[in-house]
């Protein structure tokens, strides 16, 4: 964002160039400053000393993580982060709502054992998405971003 705003003081300081461009600063730069801003609410949390004592990362690079500067490191830090408080928050809500937690494993089970089977994967898809829609529906979100059954699988989803 430095860069960013010394383009635009440029702008101001020789009327040369104003009008003349539209600056704007780049997916990447934009990513940089949310990763610092993120940095900054985390920083003293005790999510930063939690890396470090789960030896995820050295106090130097849970430094460089909060201020944004290791990108890919930065990124990786927060995804890990955020499964990891999503999983805890999973397990509480299947454990504050046992009868969600058993309709849920009850058609995991069905899809699992049809695309063992490789028959009736279709119809197993179809009965678990008005689940898996009501349960994004009340906040409980769901990412399939490959069957949940793993290598082997001759699922179309």
């Amino acid at each position: 964002m430095d860069l960013y705003k010394r383009v635009v003081k440029l702008e101001y300081l020789y009327p040369g160039f104003k009008n003349k461009w539209v600056f704007s600063p780049g997916a990447f730069h934009t990513v940089i400053c949310a990763l610092r801003c993120l940095g900054r609410t985390i920083e003293g949390s005790g999510l930063d000393d939690a890396w470090q004592e789960a030896d995820l990362y050295s106090s130097m690079t849970v430094s460089h993580i909060l201020n944004g500067n290791h990108y890919n490191i930065a990124i990786e830090a927060h995804q890990l982060t955020l499964q990891a408080l999503f999983d805890l928050w999973l397990e509480e809500f299947l454990e504050d709502h046992p009868v969600v937690r058993d309709t849920l494993e009850a058609s995991v089970k069905q899809l699992t054992e049809a695309c063992r089977d490789r028959t009736g994967v279709a119809e197993a898809h179809q009965e678990i998405d008005p689940l898996r829609n009501s349960y994004e529906s009340s906040t409980l979100i769901v990412r399939q971003t490959q069957c949940i059954h793993g290598l082997g699988c001759t699922c179309d989803r």
